[in-house]
């Protein structure tokens, strides 16, 4: 058994380094040229082994090279894990970024609109003052105006009543004038008529004496 696992653990090196499978070879080649008694009796246990030590071998390897391949695997995976929360953690950063630049569009949108409503409200506002201002100064021009024509209208009527009583004291004073004047003529008249009928009555006064006396 002894020398099965020395037979083993030396096929193994030659499997895993040339340089001890060529020592191992020298050794077995030494021990081969000094026949013995026990030699003779291992060779059929050693030539076993020698059979069984390839595939010993190939299952060192196999192990070792899961050995070696698992922390690879492991690194892989972590790499990969790695990769994967880098890029979720990208994906969720360029995701908050857009959002944030979104929200920041949005509000400086809503801020464009505020300041394009005030002003709009200054601008109509402005308007609604002119207008008004307009219609006031209209109203109080044409205020004015009426009051002119309403004025206008009263010294015309005052003139118009002025020139009528100048008219009727005129014609009163022409009446009362004409009045005097018919006065005036009709005392003519009768003063002359009453010189005629003393004219007349002493004509007649005298004729009558006259004629008397011829009687």
């Amino acid at each position: 058994a002894a020398t099965a696992a020395a037979t083993a653990t030396a096929a193994l090196e030659a499997a895993t380094s040339p340089a001890a499978a060529q020592t191992h070879a020298v050794a077995a080649a030494a021990k081969a040229t000094q026949p013995s008694a026990a030699t003779a009796a291992a060779e059929a246990p050693a030539a076993s082994s020698a059979e069984a030590a390839p595939e010993a071998a190939s299952a060192a390897k196999q192990q070792r090279q899961q050995h070696q391949q698992q922390p690879q695997q492991k690194s892989q995976q972590q790499h990969q894990q790695q990769s994967s929360t880098s890029s979720s953690i990208s994906s969720k950063a360029t995701t908050t970024t857009a959002a944030a630049a979104l929200a920041a569009a949005l509000a400086a949108a809503l801020a464009a609109a505020l300041a394009a409503l005030k002003y709009l409200r200054v601008f109509l506002n402005g308007l609604f003052n002119k207008y008004n201002w307009r219609r006031l100064l209209r109203a109080r021009v044409g205020a004015k105006q009426q009051q002119q024509q309403q004025q206008h209208q009263n010294h015309h009527q005052q003139y118009l009543q002025q020139v009528q009583q100048q008219q009727q004291q005129q014609q009163e004073k022409q009446e009362e004038e004409s009045e005097e004047v018919l006065l005036q003529h009709e005392e003519g008249l009768a003063k002359t008529f009453e010189n005629w009928g003393i004219v007349l009555r002493l004509f007649l006064g005298r004729a009558l004496r006259a004629q008397a006396r011829l009687q």
